[in-house]
């Protein structure tokens, strides 16, 4: 299933359900208060977890899932006394260290292999491809900003170009003479072109997901 269908799958199983609840509270066949303690926090769960399933797991929508759960059971009865917001702190701290470990890793296979693709977590991370072939990749970018530069690229895309961002920033550069094809999810975010659209020029397929950031095509 692609990521397209389940997104209408998903939402429409959300909207579904939402309507039952409130036709059975009007029918007085139950009574659920859609108003629970800590619902607020389903605005952080769900769309992390939307992500989770269509973009695969990352840094910022897995630590996202965990930020909400561990809000959401604070406000129940029966954990709340054992859960505080009080452990969000040092969650992030262990998601910060590993994440520097993983960039340093990732940084020397780069460094000695090429940045075929890229990931880039609480940190700015730029891909220059001037003078070298691009033929696709999946690049990810959370709690940062990244840059992909293709204005010099030798483009011949034989495989998906792919970008994922969740609270952060990406921006894709591209030449004159490329024909751009996007598809974009959005949730809670933003997805802009300024770039050339039409049918003329070397074909390349953008597919964009983008969660609390922002993903901007630039013609340069």
């Amino acid at each position: 299933m692609n990521r397209k269908a389940f997104a209408g799958i998903f939402w429409g199983v959300l909207v579904i359900a939402l309507g039952v609840i409130l036709c059975g509270n009007a029918m007085n066949i139950w009574d659920i208060n859609l108003f629970f303690p800590g619902w607020w926090t389903m605005f952080i769960i769900l769309p992390c977890l939307y992500w989770v399933f269509t973009s695969g797991p990352d840094f910022g929508n897995v630590m996202g899932l965990i930020v909400g759960v561990v809000l959401l059971l604070s406000h129940t009865k029966t954990l709340g006394e054992y859960i505080s917001w009080k452990l969000i702190f040092p969650i992030i701290i262990v998601f910060i260290g590993v994440s520097i470990i993983v960039s340093a890793i990732r940084s020397e296979w780069a460094r000695k292999n090429g940045p075929v693709a890229g990931k880039t977590s609480f940190a700015q991370q730029n891909y220059n491809y001037n003078g070298k072939p691009f033929d696709g990749g999946v690049f990810k970018c959370s709690f940062g900003e990244m840059k992909i530069d293709l204005s010099g690229a030798i483009i011949n895309q034989t495989k998906p170009f792919i970008v994922h961002c969740s609270f952060g920033s990406v921006q894709v550069f591209v030449p004159h003479n490329v024909s751009v094809e996007l598809k974009g999810d959005v949730s809670f975010g933003d997805f802009k072109t300024e770039c050339n659209t039409s049918e003329v020029g070397i074909p390349l397929s953008i597919e964009a997901s983008c969660s609390f950031g922002e993903v901007k095509v630039i013609e340069k």
